[in-house]
């Protein structure tokens, strides 16, 4: 459950309480307080920050989160369709530039999607970008790593690396995996191996090369340069990102 606080300062906050159904799973009590970790291991701009996590009274896990504006990048592209090359650069910018914090601190985010990206349109028209929910994240420290399931397949299909569905565990590569799948979709309005069942949709992460943008859209105008990094992130093996 989350609920939105008001902090003494005036400062205006998002605070999530794990359900009382779920205390009794030692596996749900620890991804919280994994999610807790990560969060509050990341500052940074283009990040939602963790302030505070503990217990209530009662014994109920809660973390308060900073209240992250915007809406979230998939009704954006839902609503506009396809966004113009150099406003979707700009995003994936300010993804990739929170996602370069997070894995410097040592935190997979493990479920980088357009649902998980908030953007608030400025007053100047820019774009601000926020990451949100760590609730897969893997973060790289003794104490944590033994509760964060490393080798869980979790994700969203849509976005999810092939190593990742190969069960090899998240990593910064599968992050930027699926900040290309975030970028293909910004500049095609659609990802680029969505439809059909879950499982047909992991499937061809796996086996199918991917269209590249400019054929999927071939009503848009997207640099080549752009359709290069696209191309490059959403490579079969990690090591080739």
């Amino acid at each position: 459950m989350v609920h939105e606080a008001e902090l003494a300062g005036g400062q205006c906050v998002a605070v999530k309480v794990l359900r009382r159904e779920w205390l009794g799973d030692d596996f749900v009590v620890e991804r919280f307080e994994v999610e807790a970790i990560a969060g509050r291991l990341v500052r940074h701009p283009n990040v939602a920050a963790v302030i505070e996590h503990g217990e209530t009274e009662d014994g109920v896990p809660f973390l308060i989160m900073e209240r992250a504006h915007g809406e979230p990048l998939g009704l954006l592209v839902e609503r506009d369709g396809p966004l113009p090359p150099r406003r979707a650069a700009a995003i994936a910018g300010q993804v990739l530039a929170g996602l370069d914090a997070m894995h410097r601190a040592g935190v997979v985010h493990g479920d980088i999607k357009s649902d998980n990206v908030l953007v608030e349109t400025l007053e100047d028209g820019t774009d601000a970008v926020k990451l949100v929910d760590f609730g897969l994240a893997q973060v790289q420290s003794t104490s944590a790593s033994a509760r964060s399931a490393p080798d869980m397949v979790a994700g969203t299909p849509d976005y999810m690396a092939p190593e990742v569905i190969c069960g090899r565990g998240a990593s910064p590569a599968s992050d930027l995996y699926a900040v290309g799948v975030i970028l293909y979709e910004l500049i095609t309005g659609a990802t680029p191996f969505g439809g059909g069942t879950a499982a047909q949709v992991l499937q061809r992460h796996l086996q199918e090369d991917v269209v590249p943008p400019s054929l999927r859209a071939p009503g848009s105008i997207i640099p080549r340069g752009l359709e290069r990094i696209v191309m490059r992130a959403l490579q079969k093996h990690r090591r080739d990102r």
